[in-house]
């Protein structure tokens, strides 16, 4: 992706293209099949449910956002620079300078602008909650009367046209020059008939009157106890990123891209699922699972399976039912109940050995020295189909989150494999078998191959009573 992140660095690319580009790389990622997860999400950090899939569209955004802040930067003067300013005057022939950037404008508003700084402006609307303007008292004079957001009538911004051609586009075009004070209205309609004669005077005196009422007080009173002092107009504008506060000209492609993603990103809808269906009322608990997604160590097909799981998106016969992919939503190995996901995992009848003397027994042999009863704290289904988190003591959450997602892994492989085959596997020699063999795989890349035994220590052998290591050797107690 690199050459096109280059191409989006210095020119414009058709929307047309871009939707294209974008839509092979998600149906790529889904296999081209159903997308299983809205493209809000998958955009977003891997810690928040997503997939971290780059946008294109909002990397470009970024990209004008990086060029913005070069434009911010007053150490050097380029032509291009000059350039960039000429075309900004000419929005809406507000005549404007850096205070363009406190206005909003339409896409219409933005027409016969170039467009490469067409989307510039749309970049710096998008992150414009995110801006931080620090001003100075005496650039009161400077602000835009027009686009303005602060300055409104009726709740709405004004866009008045025979104001903007008679060049009455800034506070300090309807003030004094050597007092204090706004102009009278004869002087406001002595400048309208220089440019046209048989101008409607009554007109111009009600709307310079709404004018000077949508003005906000505090402006209102700055130009009536001060004189007007040509200045340049030059607000510093900051970042709010991650509970700081940084300098836009220092901010970089991937903070604003991150920005962005920010903005779009949109919560896992099973997040909510997962919260009714396991009456969690602590949302945090939720939230902090989509960290053990991704934790190293996991190979690829478990990782993937905890992924469809959190995201509530296995095919079970509930939801094939449903879609009309099936003709029963009734659970093929137990033939007794509707299968759901909690049923496919936990509540079938076939799995209530497999339950209390395997995964029950073993985690509360892993979870024997915690400080907190956990077992009282968090029901068995809340803990098999979430994730424990950091933070409980004398507990090795690694290895008891490692333990939960290799038994579900069994179970749904054992459930696949009857589909297939109608067979009937001991799901608990498999897991024993499954269990063993990943660890060992681990054990031998740790240890042999990287040479960081302390590291399968950590996260294998300690306050781990299944599993020991003796000379080289390991010894499953399980």
């Amino acid at each position: 992706m690199s050459k096109l992140w280059y191409s989006l660095s210095v020119i414009s690319i058709p929307q047309w293209a871009r939707d294209s580009i974008q839509k092979e790389c998600t149906n790529f990622l889904w296999n081209f099949g159903s997308h299983l997860v809205s493209y809000k999400t998958i955009i977003g950090e891997k810690h928040d449910g997503g997939l971290k899939i780059a946008d294109i569209y909002l990397k470009m955004l970024s990209f004008r956002l990086k060029f913005l802040a070069k434009h911010f930067c007053c150490n050097k003067d380029f032509l291009w620079k000059h350039i960039f300013r000429y075309f900004l005057s000419k929005i809406q022939n507000l005549g404007a300078g850096m205070e363009i950037f406190l206005l909003q404008f339409k896409k219409t508003d933005l027409e016969g602008l170039p467009q490469f700084y067409n989307e510039l402006l749309c970049a710096w609307y998008a992150i414009k909650d995110y801006i931080i303007v620090t001003e100075k008292e005496n650039d009161v004079f400077n602000y835009c009367l027009f686009f303005n957001p602060k300055v409104q009538r009726r709740n709405k911004m004004l866009n008045w046209k025979d104001f903007i051609s008679a060049s009455i586009t800034h506070v300090k075009d309807i003030s004094y020059e050597v007092i204090p004070g706004f102009l009278p209205i004869s002087c406001i309609v002595e400048i309208f008939q220089e440019q046209n004669s048989e101008v409607n005077v009554s007109l111009i005196t009600k709307n310079y009157k709404d004018l000077l009422l949508s003005i906000p007080e505090e402006w209102k009173n700055y130009v009536h106890e001060n004189e007007y002092k040509r200045t340049c107009f030059q607000p510093n504008f900051d970042i709010s990123y991650r509970d700081q506060r940084i300098v836009f000209q220092s901010g970089t492609v991937q903070i604003f891209y991150n920005l962005l993603v920010q903005k779009m990103f949109q919560e896992p809808v099973s997040n909510i699922y997962w919260r009714d269906k396991l009456d969690m009322n602590d949302k945090s608990s939720i939230e902090k699972r989509w960290e053990t997604v991704w934790v190293l160590y996991k190979t690829p097909d478990i990782t993937e399976l905890d992924f469809k799981i959190f995201h509530n998106i296995i095919f079970t016969y509930e939801k094939l039912f449903k879609i009309g992919k099936s003709d029963s939503k009734i659970c093929p190995i137990c033939m007794l109940e509707c299968e759901d996901i909690m049923h496919l995992f936990i509540r079938c009848k076939e799995l209530a050995e497999f339950k209390n003397n395997f995964v029950i027994y073993h985690l509360e042999s892993l979870l024997k020295d915690c400080e907190s009863d956990v077992f009282n704290r968090l029901n068995f289904e809340e803990i098999f189909m979430t994730a424990l988190h950091k933070g409980i003591k004398n507990v090795n959450v690694f290895f008891v989150n490692y333990f939960i997602s290799v038994c579900r892994f069994c179970i749904y492989r054992r459930r696949q494999i009857f589909l297939q085959s109608e067979k009937k596997i001991d799901i608990e020699r498999l897991c024993r078998y499954t269990l063993r063999h990943y660890i060992s795989y681990n054990h031998y890349q740790l240890t042999v191959l990287e040479k960081k035994m302390n590291l399968f220590k950590k996260f294998f052998l300690h306050r781990n009573p299944l599993l020991k290591e003796t000379e080289g050797i390991l010894l499953f107690i399980f």
